[in-house]
């Protein structure tokens, strides 16, 4: 496990941070809310689901604290974000950083490069009583028939469903985008998108838990990927939480 400090990403150095909200949420809530924008308090109070408000506000103190463990000098409150018309986020100010969250049960990640577009998603593998039928909906025929012959649905689900997600937001356009217009093929562990050349992109996607984790790099077929577990995230959020 890697210890502090952390370097930012550089060259084709990717950064892959994992969150559990179950960790330390009701414990350190008011203190996180304490520090984020009041726009951002007000997105928070909104949600009524519980589980969804822990993800939001791990995501949001995650993705500052991140940053401004990246740059000391910026405290966490003043980081400003700006959004495309799809809703992806980007920094305000110019900046080299590109980054991406995504959250799913009671995990939040957050992926961070340098001067590369990246996308991620995280999906837990859950019942879904027709599957089938909305990858036959939503998906290209290629991947139907890729789910519809697995003896594992819905894990086939998911893990493709986290996979197209990923590249669609690397793109910027997240759920905007036609999922049916594109395949994403496993090629013997290298994953094919329809949509790319090869050497365009770097698909990744691994299981942890009921979870699959998705993250797509756009501009290079090579990256070094450094991931960050829960126990970490937990020393990062508390440590700028007490500042």
């Amino acid at each position: 496990m890697q210890s502090f400090p952390i370097n930012p990403p550089i060259g084709k150095e990717v950064h892959l941070w994992i969150g559990n909200s179950d960790f330390f949420y009701k414990e350190q809530a008011s203190s996180y809310l304490l520090l984020l924008p009041d726009e951002e308090k007000q997105r928070y109070l909104g949600y009524i689901n519980e589980t969804s408000r822990a993800n939001y506000l791990l995501g949001r103190f995650m993705l500052r604290a991140i940053l401004s463990h990246y740059h000391p000098d910026t405290k966490l409150d003043k980081w400003v974000f700006a959004y495309n018309q799809h809703g992806k986020p980007s920094l305000a100010t110019e900046n080299d950083f590109e980054f991406n969250l995504s959250h799913s049960g009671n995990l939040v990640t957050a992926l961070f490069t340098r001067n590369m577009a990246c996308g991620v998603d995280v999906e837990k593998k859950e019942s879904i009583s027709d599957c089938v039928g909305i990858a036959k909906r939503f998906f290209h025929e290629l991947e139907y028939e890729q789910i519809d012959n697995n003896p594992d649905r819905e894990a086939a689900f998911a893990s493709l469903w986290s996979l197209k997600e990923a590249y669609s937001k690397a793109i910027g356009m997240g759920l905007a985008k036609d999922f049916a217009s594109f395949s994403v093929i496993d090629r013997s562990g290298c994953f094919e998108i329809s949509d790319c050349q090869a050497g365009e992109y770097f698909l990744f996607q691994f299981k942890w838990l009921d979870y699959w984790i998705s993250g797509c790099v756009l501009g290079s077929e090579k990256i070094h990927l450094e991931i960050f577990w829960p126990s970490q995230v937990k020393h990062l959020c508390m440590m700028h939480s007490r500042s």
